[in-house]
């Protein structure tokens, strides 16, 4: 018989902002950009830059139209926001999840994302 040993692969522990888009339409938030960023906030507002393939996610705590949930997991590390008709209407990829460094832009309160090319 020729088995081979399985050698797992952990990932490492990521001191990074990030944000994933993932593939039910949700945009999922890691622990450090919720502690960074979003920790003080209860919505957001979407945004985007055709030009340079960027999406902005403009924090606040005034409910309106056009703001979404931010929801925090029990454990109040993570949290994600339901993305799917911002994601449809700008035709960004969701197909599979993929994760993005993300950065403040503390003049606008907003959090930026540049996606890679379509």
């Amino acid at each position: 018989m020729s088995f081979e040993e399985f050698t797992l692969k952990r990932r490492p522990v990521r001191d990074t902002p990030m944000i994933s888009i993932l593939k039910q339409g949700t945009i999922g938030i890691n622990s450090v950009a919720y502690d960074q960023y979003f920790r003080k906030y209860k919505y957001v507002i979407f945004l985007f830059d055709r030009q340079n393939n960027k999406i902005g996610i403009k924090l606040t705590n005034d409910a309106g139209s056009n703001t979404y949930n931010i929801r925090v997991s029990r454990g109040g590390r993570l949290a994600n926001i339901s993305a799917l008709a911002f994601l449809k209407y700008y035709e960004i990829p969701h197909v599979e999840s993929k994760a993005y460094t993300c950065d403040l832009n503390a003049k606008e309160n907003m959090v930026e994302v540049t996606l890679s090319n379509k």
